[in-house]
């Protein structure tokens, strides 16, 4: 079994969104906010898609780079594909 995870280097004053219990590990420089991400309406039109209502912020607050990693909400593999030769396809959200 394989996880997936994402790691996102910031350099300083540099921030990345996430959904909420995404991440995986941040290093020491990095600082994590929880909030809606743009007030009441915008949570709500996160959970009506299926998303959750809050949205992380982590920031680079150190000078240097920093590092912070995500994971996906299930275990998978990556499979390179040749999508010009597959034509359309039907994917599910997050895919």
């Amino acid at each position: 079994m394989i996880c997936k995870l994402s790691l996102s280097t910031l350099d300083g004053n540099e921030m990345v969104p996430a959904e909420a219990a995404s991440m995986m590990f941040m290093t020491e420089g990095i600082q994590m906010n929880t909030g809606t991400g743009g007030g009441l309406l915008k949570g709500v039109k996160r959970i009506l898609t299926g998303e959750s209502f809050f949205i992380t912020t982590f920031l680079n607050t150190a000078s240097g780079r920093e590092r912070v990693a995500f994971g996906a909400p299930y275990p998978g593999k990556i499979i390179p594909m040749d999508l010009v030769k597959l034509g359309p396809m039907l994917c599910q959200r997050d895919a």
